[in-house]
């Protein structure tokens, strides 16, 4: 991995990947990209690239993590989301299932710098701090709000945990089901008086972890 140009003197504290790309955070909260960036998933407003690129902080083309440091930071097979210090969730990269956060979806349309995830005003009240628990699958992500989670992205198999899910037992990829706007993770039966102490979320499915049980959402 060349280390020689943008990131070089930077100190990586945390790398992940999605599909076919990468996205390294600094020690200061900033980020860099490199692989395919053909559906924005690089969030540096170009294409693939073979080498590390600043994820875009450039008030010119509207990003959204101007002026901000990163706190948290996920990708899905195809998008990225992040948690920053002054609590705006923001997100880019392909949104065909809604899974950048910003309240709608349309096919093959791409977010090539990183937007704001407009789907949680509203949902969330200001007051409400999220944590920097935030966890993506392929086309869905879940973030902590004070004990209670929120959902949102593609929710076929029931992996957005709001019993719901598609009606159909064929395994497809659908936008029918999917929801733009956070859902709240049903907070009663089993979740019912219980403290989140982690999440991990896989291709279709959210593992969540509190006092003493390890509780699944999606497909199994």
């Amino acid at each position: 991995m060349d280390i020689s140009g943008a990131l070089q003197g930077s100190v990586i504290v945390k790398v992940v990947a999605g599909y076919d790309f990468y996205i390294a955070m600094t020690s200061s909260g900033t980020l860099y990209g490199w692989g395919n960036g053909y559906d924005g998933q690089i969030g540096a407003g170009v294409g693939t690239s073979f080498t590390p690129v600043a994820v875009s902080l450039n008030p010119l083309y509207n990003s959204a993590l101007f002026g901000r440091t990163v706190a948290a930071l996920e990708c899905g097979r195809s998008s990225c989301n992040v948690i920053t210090t002054d609590n705006q969730l923001i997100g880019w990269g392909e949104n065909q299932y809604g899974s950048v956060g910003v309240g709608t979806a349309k096919s093959g349309v791409q977010y090539r710098v990183p937007i704001p995830a407009l789907c949680l005003k509203g949902m969330i009240h200001s007051s409400k701090k999220m944590t920097t628990k935030l966890s993506v699958g392929l086309y869905h992500s879940v973030v902590l709000v004070e004990n209670q989670l929120y959902a949102w992205g593609f929710n076929s198999y029931g992996q957005l945990g709001d019993n719901t899910q598609s009606k159909s037992f064929i395994l497809k990829l659908t936008t029918k089901d999917s929801r733009y706007v956070p859902v709240m993770v049903r907070p009663s039966g089993i979740l019912a008086g219980k403290t989140v102490s982690a999440l991990h979320s896989g291709g279709h499915f959210n593992l969540v972890l509190t006092t003493g049980r390890c509780l699944l959402t999606g497909i199994n």
